[in-house]
């Protein structure tokens, strides 16, 4: 199968995008829609309106890493309910081994603060995927060497690098705010920060598509003056 051009592996893949776009921008509004309306609806007890955030959490001095080595069972805790000191929040649920918390809440402020994050993690989502869609295009053309492609990916590269720092600022204010240092499991404190690893393998990521974008818009450039030359 070829790689460029019509029926080939980058017409493929953009037909690929061009569904994912699609149904992306159905599940997006139906999810802003739903967490609007329990904003909007603080007192109401809604099945799906929850936080879900991946967290690192020590209990009785036993770190979560202790799982991974196997010097803890991990059914110790897995699906097990902390108790929170908030009584905004309630049904905390520690899922699985990666440590990942969710929880539904009462308090609009809390699912508000999640909504932003949401939005921002969407905003930036859409944008890499429709630029992502137009270079797919130029590929099934068989243009792929033009300067508007370096400039999306120069643009893919900014949004990752930019965005990533909002991110990681947003997530603190949450754990400031609802989950750190706010509840305890089987009767015992429970310290819970929310993970942040990813922070500069994802930035590192951002740089590298940056770097990319300029390699590749010089030779977009190079072959300009070789057509001019010629």
């Amino acid at each position: 199968m070829k790689l460029l051009g019509k029926s080939s592996m980058a017409s493929f893949l953009k037909v690929v995008l061009d569904i994912v776009w699609y149904i992306s921008i159905a599940v997006i509004a139906l999810e802003i829609i739903f967490y609007v309306y329990a904003i909007s609806n603080p007192g109401a007890e809604f099945e799906e309106a929850y936080i879900q955030v991946p967290c690192k959490i020590k209990a009785l001095d036993i770190d979560f890493i202790d799982f991974l080595t196997g010097k803890l069972d991990p059914s110790t805790y897995r699906d097990k309910y902390l108790e929170s000191h908030d009584p905004s929040n309630y049904m905390f649920n520690v899922r699985n081994t990666t440590t990942e918390l969710r929880f539904r809440t009462h308090s609009s402020i809390n699912l508000f603060i999640y909504l932003l994050v949401r939005l921002l993690w969407y905003t930036v989502y859409m944008f890499i995927l429709f630029n992502l869609r137009k270079i797919f295009g130029t590929l099934r053309r068989k243009t792929p060497f033009i300067h508007e492609n370096a400039g999306r990916m120069r643009m893919i590269g900014a949004a990752i690098c930019v965005t990533q720092p909002i991110l990681w600022l947003l997530l603190w204010v949450l754990d400031l705010l609802v989950i750190r240092d706010k509840f305890s499991l089987f009767g015992e404190p429970v310290s819970v920060a929310i993970r942040s690893e990813n922070f500069i393998p994802i930035i590192f990521l951002g740089l590298v598509v940056l770097v990319i974008s300029e390699v590749f818009r010089i030779g977009v450039q190079m072959r300009e003056e070789q057509e001019l030359t010629v």
